[in-house]
């Protein structure tokens, strides 16, 4: 193999240009086609990774995900994170459901368990969530409503894209919220899609209930979704800490504690 000549910026262009035509380079591709060694090539891709262009993975490289998707809460990864807290949040928050009642179940790891122990039949269920209209309809005879809009495939939610809401109609007894934060502020989230989306739920329920396990307490987002004093109960599995559980009460929110899973059984 020929030694290249190529300066550094013009390593980084060919390197930049090959791995926006394919998923996933190799280093031994790289330096194949650019003619450099593979240790000059792993520098570069180090260099150009130190400036968020491309992601350095086992071997090779990767563009990193669009601007648009940063930050955002990927649902199927979250979901993998305090399972047993999740699962006992979303049986206890399914517990506050009555037969005859119209609810919205809004999307996220923990509301998406609540799809295993709500009622069979008798409810009337809005979801923005794709996952939970799916396991609704394949698990049990409740009515399953959902939102028209495009679907967001990183979020797993559905989202109109015109100024009228579709749900602006429907009004229920409660809403069940995930969050990705909880601060003495309120409610964060960091991803707009979903501050838009809640936003727009809160607005149709006459009770709002958060669904949260303790994680949520550390994890602030930076985006504020509602202040405490739009929510009425805060369903976790650990009491918060102090200053978090002061303005949860001063705001009016009743802090409901979940048992372990282990303990209902």
């Amino acid at each position: 193999m020929a030694k290249s000549n190529l300066h550094a910026s013009e390593r980084d262009a060919r390197i930049l240009q090959e791995v926006r035509q394919l998923p996933l380079v190799t280093v031994q591709d790289l330096a194949d086609k650019i003619g450099s060694s593979l240790a000059t090539v792993r520098r570069d891709l180090t260099r150009l990774a130190n400036s968020g262009l491309v992601v350095r993975v086992h071997g090779g490289a990767r563009l990193p995900d669009p601007p648009s998707l940063k930050g955002q809460s990927n649902v199927s990864s979250s979901s993998q994170l305090n399972v047993g807290a999740k699962q006992a949040i979303a049986r206890h928050a399914s517990s506050l459901c009555e037969a005859g009642d119209s609810i919205i179940i809004d999307g996220g790891s923990t509301t998406n368990a609540m799809s295993e122990y709500l009622p069979k039949s008798g409810l009337q269920i809005l979801t923005s969530s794709f996952v939970i209209a799916e396991r609704l309809i394949r698990q049990t005879e409740n009515r399953v409503i959902l939102p028209g809009g495009e679907l967001y495939r990183q979020q797993g939610v559905i989202l109109s894209p015109y100024d009228e809401p579709s749900v602006s109609n429907y009004f229920a007894s409660t809403l069940f919220m995930g969050v990705l934060g909880i601060s003495e502020s309120g409610l964060r989230q960091s991803d707009p899609l979903l501050v838009r989306v809640e936003k727009m739920l809160i607005e149709q329920a006459e009770r709002i209930v958060v669904l949260a396990d303790h994680s949520k307490f550390t994890n602030k987002g930076n985006l504020r979704c509602c202040r405490l004093e739009s929510i009425n109960i805060l369903v976790t599995d650990r009491n918060p800490p102090v200053q978090i559980e002061r303005a949860l009460l001063e705001a009016g929110v009743e802090i409901m504690l979940a048992p372990a899973l282990s303990v209902l059984k």
